[in-house]
């Protein structure tokens, strides 16, 4: 079977380009409707997420068999998003950023908090003392697991693709490790987030990874936000409490043993005052002191 000039040039193109996306991820993300219908909190700082995947932004290929037309590896990969994701200004693409740009968009339009911002955890976090809580988030995977490809095939899969066949197939891994504290750095909770989202490659779709990690987000997104307000409820707690112990007077009892208190203070002056007996008075009192 011959295969037109015409319909190999655009595969070998799509090829050359692989997986890069001329604008950020967070730029794309389009947030869920929101799901508080009250603010939980005041104000939220999300920092920017740790790096604590295995190879960082580095990317790993095992052992396999090489096709050399094109020169592609067909053999298992672990792909980071830095090495198939371009800036569109030119700059290295930095994903734990990124990451972070779409959690602060989810947060800010979930009406979790009246105030969402994102501060570099490089920087002084602790500058802005409004902040009721912060939200601390590491990264421990964000890979794309591609398994074998069809690149091996070399030109003769150029037909297969061309009528909708994979180039590759694999996964998205995202795992997210996500703490709350409060503004004197006492953790509030923690919780293990992961998504697992399939990937297939193909000649028609411009950004597979991309959209892989659009969709693990949006995985691990509800119980995110879950997450938070169930711990940032502590905060309000804790606050709430405090305020009551400084209005509570500073006697050394408690408010029923004022009452106490003053019911025997009242009991004795009216005796002194001779309204009752001796004997009423024993009474009253023993009856008084019953509820210590």
């Amino acid at each position: 079977m011959k295969i037109p000039l015409k319909a190999i040039f655009p595969v070998l193109t799509a090829l050359s380009i692989g997986c890069a996306t001329p604008e950020l991820i967070s730029e794309r993300y389009k947030p869920a409707k929101a799901m508080f219908p009250k603010p939980e909190v005041k104000r939220i700082c999300v920092l920017k997420p740790r790096e604590s995947r295995p190879l960082g932004k580095d990317s790993s290929t095992a052992m396999g068999l090489l096709a050399f037309i094109p020169v592609v590896p067909f053999m298992p990969e672990r792909l980071s998003p830095e090495s198939c994701i371009s800036r569109p200004d030119g700059k290295e693409y930095n994903f734990p950023q990124d990451l972070g740009l779409i959690v602060t968009k989810d947060l800010q339009t979930s009406g979790i908090a009246r105030n969402i911002t994102y501060i570099d955890a490089s920087t002084a976090a602790k500058s802005t003392n409004t902040a009721s809580c912060y939200l601390h988030l590491n990264l421990r995977e964000g890979v794309w697991r591609r398994k074998f490809t069809t690149y091996g095939l070399s030109i003769s899969a150029c037909p297969f693709w061309l009528f909708g066949a994979p180039i590759s197939y694999g996964h998205f891994d995202l795992k997210i490790e996500a703490e709350l504290t409060d503004t004197n750095n006492r953790s509030l909770g923690k919780a293990f987030l992961n998504a697992k989202v399939p990937l297939k490659e193909y000649i028609y779709s411009s950004d597979p990874l991309s959209d892989s990690i659009l969709k693990a987000y949006s995985q691990i997104s509800p119980r995110l936000k879950n997450f938070i307000a169930f711990n940032s409820r502590k905060t309000h707690a804790e606050a709430t409490k405090t305020e009551k112990k400084k209005t509570t007077p500073k006697t050394g009892h408690t408010p029923s043993e004022i009452s106490i208190t003053e019911r025997l203070k009242k009991l004795q002056k009216l005796k002194n005052s001779e309204l009752i007996t001796e004997e009423d008075y024993r009474k009253k009192k023993q009856s008084i002191l019953s509820e210590l």
